[in-house]
């Protein structure tokens, strides 16, 4: 979430936060008055899913395979609203995208269809393209 964070702010942008209370002080690039803090992880997820229109997921660690997986799995078990799911950095997500393949292929635990939910890409501009194709002839709404 950093990243784009920073990356709105670094452009003059804005950003919204939505983060955990902790002893860590709230994201630096972060507009203040916009950043929701929640006391429990969960109602972030759920926040974070309700109110997305779309995800950008870039390289991370834990935290950030966690976040993908709830996304791709409330699409696919709550039948959340489609949105579009860009993973950035095609070499990083390979090794992850041919592991879900072979359970797909070898053990049938990942049905065909789940494994079109995202869309790799390196390209800024084919970001870009994908938001603007996805939203061209709808009026963007939430999950509630």
């Amino acid at each position: 979430m950093e990243a784009a964070n920073r990356a709105a702010f670094n452009n003059l942008g804005s950003s919204t936060g939505i983060d955990v209370v902790s002893d860590f002080p709230m994201p630096k690039f972060v507009d203040r008055e916009k950043n929701i803090r929640f006391k429990y992880f969960v109602y972030r997820k759920i926040c974070m899913l309700k109110i997305s229109l779309g995800f950008v997921v870039m390289p991370g660690g834990l935290g950030t395979i966690d976040e993908l997986f709830e996304v791709l799995s409330f699409i696919q078990v709550y039948n959340t609203k489609k949105v579009p799911v860009v993973l950035v950095g095609t070499e990083f997500w390979s090794g992850l995208i041919e592991w879900l393949i072979h359970v797909k292929d070898n053990y049938g635990y990942i049905a065909k269809d789940e494994l079109t939910t995202y869309i790799q890409t390196d390209n800024p501009k084919e970001i870009a393209a994908i938001f603007n194709s996805f939203y061209r002839d709808k009026i963007p709404s939430l999950n509630f």
